[in-house]
């Protein structure tokens, strides 16, 4: 943190991994499970504690796998024909992102088990 940064309304960690949109633009259109999953996953390395970062992002894709009722409101929320457009620009800026692009090609299940790959690569150089 520099001295002159604002911590609450632009702090580094969001948009030190800014294309041509910041990642929080994305994570804001996916919904609150989905956002802060990949909001966690986008930062795990930039904030101090990567592991801690990880498991919150874990948290959040597990709760998203458990509840059918998240799955679905995610499908109707991406529905909406603009949403949907929106969601897919994002995505496909972010497409270099590892996350994304677990998501992108095996769904939730894809991203929930990178998470966890990266979790287990983490508590194993902690051992």
């Amino acid at each position: 943190m520099t001295e002159n940064e604002d911590v609450i309304n632009k702090p580094s960690h969001y948009h030190k991994h800014a294309v041509l949109v910041e990642p929080i633009e994305l994570c804001e259109l996916l919904g609150f499970n989905l956002g802060n999953c990949l909001k966690y996953c986008f930062r795990y390395l930039d904030k101090g504690n990567p592991l801690q970062d990880l498991k919150k992002a874990q948290f959040y894709i597990r709760r998203i796998l458990a509840d059918d009722n998240d799955r679905i409101a995610f499908r109707e929320y991406n529905g909406n024909a603009l949403m949907k457009k929106r969601t897919k620009v994002y995505l496909d800026i972010f497409r270099e992102n590892e996350f994304v692009l677990a998501l992108s090609a095996d769904g939730y299940m894809g991203l929930s088990h990178l998470i966890d790959e990266k979790i287990a690569e983490l508590e194993s150089k902690n051992d």
